[in-house]
């Protein structure tokens, strides 16, 4: 399902035509640096791509200014995944998380 589309027609007063299931489960997990400071690396960008299941890794770009979240917006990337299971999809964000290190400089 288009969301974006959905959400545009009903904007225009349209109701979204809803499907009458569906054909995966997907989730998303956001990644969040554990100290402030400026983005100088990422590594396991790769590696958490390669993990089964995983549709999208995205993060902030090399030289930004990141830190903890303190709202819903503070973060550092994320990962997509998809599967046939609830379980196999926290599995393969879980493990795609896992492999991704930030470097981070101190202000």
């Amino acid at each position: 399902m288009d969301l974006l589309a959905a959400q545009v027609r009903h904007a225009g007063g349209t109701a979204p035509t809803l499907p009458e299931g569906f054909e995966r489960y997907a989730g998303i997990q956001f990644l969040l640096p554990a100290e402030a400071g400026v983005l100088e690396s990422v590594t396991g960008l790769e590696e958490a791509r390669a993990v089964a299941g995983v549709e999208r890794v995205a993060v902030t770009a090399l030289g930004s200014s990141v830190a903890p979240p303190t709202d819903a917006y503070g973060r550092a990337g994320h990962i997509i995944a998809v599967g046939e299971t609830r379980a196999a999809v926290a599995e393969a964000l879980d493990r795609a998380a896992a492999l991704i290190t930030f470097g981070v400089r101190s202000h």
